[in-house]
């Protein structure tokens, strides 16, 4: 079954890469937090701003990539399925196409 297979997939992704990925963000955020430490507002302000913005790119991509990757499965399934239709069509037409009384092929 398709959907078994991108469950699958999905989950193989996850397990090699979910620990990077976290650990990395995880990291990241923590270093632009050492900045709220600083007696200059603008650069404490940037520090919270930009390990808020890792954050929220983190959990955007854990739930909306593998969201996109299911639907550029189902997408590329209606373009095969269309591509396929169009193939069974086109043969249809050349073993269909008979001679007429005058000898001519339509």
């Amino acid at each position: 079954d398709a959907r078994d297979a991108n469950v699958q997939r999905m989950r193989w992704t996850l397990e090699k890469s979910g620990y990077a990925v976290t650990t990395t963000s995880v990291t990241t955020a923590l270093a632009f937090l050492g900045n709220v430490g600083s007696p200059i507002i603008p650069i404490r302000l940037f520090g919270v701003y930009m390990a808020g913005l890792v954050v929220s790119n983190y959990l955007l991509i854990c739930s909306s990539f593998p969201a996109l990757l299911v639907l550029a499965e189902l997408r590329k399934k209606r373009v095969e399925e269309k591509i396929n239709d169009n193939v069974r069509r086109e043969r249809h037409g050349v073993e269909g196409s008979e001679s007429t009384t005058d000898g001519a092929a339509v």
